[in-house]
């Protein structure tokens, strides 16, 4: 049997109006929530992209360099550079063998290879001369991520681009870091870290 409540009007009222305003509570308070977990995960990606976005390539150094390798296994590689071409990250690889040099370009994303240059070395690099001169040293390089941490502490800004390189018997990473509508390059020993030179592009 049903019981029938009368003059209960007010009271049931204000249990909706309280229930309602409760709810208002509760959607706020969520809405709070959402909204600093956005900003605390904006933050920590800003952060990322900061200090290393090298981080969240698909295709490692090591991967672009073994890819390269077997392109051309007799060559030796001279230099790399990592860069932007049109919103997409590659690898640029160069190498030699005793009378030519190949420019190549491997994708970040999914390591698709492309020959981007091929020419016919001058005469007095020929013969093993400038690969004995500039081929790059690949034993214990430090990881990308070291890399990337000792450069934002000399430059604290967004890395922009990478180089590896090689000067007299130093193989080094030159990374390219923009701040401020600023560049500022740092030179870095691949294999030991140290801090070679900092310099500032107006």
């Amino acid at each position: 049997m049903g019981i029938i409540l009368t003059g209960c009007t007010t009271n049931k009222a204000n249990l909706e109006s309280n229930s309602n305003q409760g709810s208002g509570i509760s959607t706020s308070k969520n809405q709070s929530t959402e909204e600093n977990n956005a900003s605390s995960s904006s933050k920590s990606k800003a952060v990322t992209n900061a200090t290393s976005s090298s981080e969240d390539f698909a295709i490692s150094l090591a991967d672009a360099i073994t890819i390269y390798q077997k392109q051309y296994p007799d060559t030796d590689i001279t230099s790399i550079d990592i860069n932007d071409k049109f919103g997409t990250y590659y690898y640029e690889i160069t190498g030699v063998d005793d009378n030519t040099e190949y420019e190549v370009d491997v994708n970040v994303t999914n390591g698709e290879f492309r020959l981007d240059r091929e020419e016919a070395l001058d005469n007095d690099e020929k013969e093993s001369v400038k690969r004995s001169q500039s081929k790059l040293n690949f034993d214990n390089l430090l990881p990308l991520s070291e890399i990337n941490t000792i450069a934002l502490k000399e430059a604290d800004g967004t890395i922009k681009e990478w180089s590896l390189e090689k000067e007299l018997s130093t193989t080094y990473w030159e990374v390219t870091v923009s701040k401020d509508h600023q560049e500022i390059n740092v030179s870095i020993d691949a294999q030991s870290g140290n801090v070679l030179e900092t310099e500032v592009d107006d």
